[in-house]
C-alpha cells in the first residue's frame, strides 16, 4: 500500500495544478492527511496536492491527485478535509461521475434533498445541473471525479452552500 501511495504522490506532484503560495487555508502535509483518511475507511489513492487553484470555491482545505496522465481521460481523486464542501456549481456539456472512495460525504442536486456518498457508491450528476458535494462533519472524504474532456466543457461556480443545509447533515 505504501508503494501505491508514494507512486501516486509522485504522479500528483508531477501533475500539480496549484500554487501553494496563494493559499487561503492551512494545508497539512500529504502524508499526515493520508494517515487521517486511513483512520476513516482507508485509502488506496494518493492524497495529491493542496487544491489551492480552486480553494475559493471550497469551504476549507481539499487536495487533488490526477489519476490519469492522459488529458483525454480526466480522472481525479479529490480529498476533502472534515466538513469541507464545494460551492454550488454547474458542469456545462458534460455529466460528472463521482465515486466514493473513503470516508463519508454528501452531494445535493438543486431541488432535491442532500444524499450521502460512501465508499463504493457511484453518482452521476447530469450536465447542466446545479449541485455541490463534499465531506460530512467530522469526517475526511475522498471521491474520484470524472468528466469528459472537450473544449465545450466548462464549470460555472456559484454561491456557498447555506450553513443551515450543512448543519442539518448527520454523520455516522
Amino acid at each position: 500500500m505504501k508503494q501505491v501511495f508514494y507512486a501516486g504522490l509522485m504522479l500528483s506532484l508531477f501533475f500539480s495544478y496549484s500554487n501553494a503560495s496563494d493559499s487561503l487555508y492551512e494545508y497539512q502535509n500529504s502524508s499526515v492527511v493520508y494517515n487521517e483518511v486511513a483512520k476513516e475507511t482507508g485509502t488506496v489513492f494518493a492524497i495529491g496536492n493542496p487544491n489551492s487553484s480552486y480553494e475559493k470555491y471550497f469551504t476549507g482545505p481539499s487536495y487533488l491527485a490526477a489519476m490519469s496522465d492522459d488529458k483525454n481521460v480526466p480522472l481525479f481523486n479529490v480529498t476533502f478535509a472534515p466538513g469541507v464542501v464545494n460551492n454550488w456549481h454547474i458542469h456545462h456539456n458534460s455529466c460528472q461521475v463521482l465515486i466514493g472512495v473513503s470516508g463519508q460525504g454528501y452531494y445535493q442536486i438543486l431541488g432535491e434533498e442532500p444524499k450521502k456518498i460512501t465508499p463504493g457508491m457511484s453518482v452521476t450528476i447530469p450536465a447542466g445541473v446545479k449541485h455541490w458535494h463534499g465531506a460530512a462533519k467530522g469526517h475526511w472524504f475522498q471521491h474520484l471525479a470524472y468528466m469528459k474532456n472537450d473544449k465545450n466543457v466548462s464549470t460555472e461556480w456559484f454561491e456557498k452552500v447555506d450553513k443551515e443545509i450543512l448543519e442539518s447533515l448527520k454523520a455516522e
